[in-house]
């Protein structure tokens, strides 16, 4: 077993970098952070175990992902076929707006004045 201060920080750090994303790698760590007379420096410990327990997420996370079921080639068709059907009706709703402000006078043209002429004077 390793005494408290028999091993330098970069040893400390080599040796905790080694252990392996798994459960019991983390549960070793949370011994050590609890331990006052661990022979690793705190700061070391916790952060080693900080890093495997999101290691150890994302890989629970991505797993989750892959053995998701996968929508089939109909499911998939008749959601592209929805999404299109629904955007159709929002162009024909928009259109439809523009041609009830159109004809209420909301958009008037304008007519611009021709411009005057100034009087020029010679010197």
């Amino acid at each position: 077993m390793i005494q408290p201060g028999q091993i330098d920080y970069q040893e400390q750090l080599d040796s905790l970098r080694d252990l392996p994303v798994n459960e019991q790698s983390i549960e070793y760590l949370t011994g050590l952070s609890r331990d006052p007379g661990s022979p690793f420096v705190r700061f070391l410990v916790e952060s080693r175990l900080e890093q495997l327990t999101k290691a150890l997420q994302n890989q629970a996370g991505s797993q989750a992902q892959e053995n998701a079921p996968q929508g089939t080639i109909s499911d998939k068709i008749q959601q592209a076929a929805g999404l299109a059907a629904l955007q159709a009706g929002q162009q024909r709703q928009a259109a439809e707006q523009m041609q009830k402000q159109a004809s209420q006078g909301k958009f008037r043209k304008v007519l611009h004045s021709p411009k005057r002429k100034l009087n020029q004077t010679t010197v």
